[in-house]
């Protein structure tokens, strides 16, 4: 289970990367909300706590997506266009 990979990242790091960018994406969607309308919302899906999930599959979908043009800078802002 220690080595376990995909996309030539370990298994932790991707769950570290799910749980970083559901919380940030929760925050920014709370912020972008009160900015909006005024009211703080609750914006929780159906993970408990303050995370948005649907941001940290993106987020990983994308990493792992991307991980093979990680040298070539050019390629993968472009990649994350069309990836996006």
């Amino acid at each position: 289970m220690k080595n376990l990979k995909i996309a030539g990242i370990s298994i932790w790091r991707i769950l570290a990367y799910f749980i970083i960018y559901s919380v940030i994406g929760y925050i920014i969607e709370t912020m972008y909300a009160f900015i909006l309308y005024g009211v703080i919302e609750s914006r929780q899906s159906f993970l408990y706590g303050p995370f948005c999930s649907i941001y940290g599959v993106g987020a990983v979908v994308m990493i792992c997506a991307l991980q093979r043009y990680k040298d070539k800078t050019h390629r993968l802002f472009l990649g994350g266009f069309v990836v996006r």
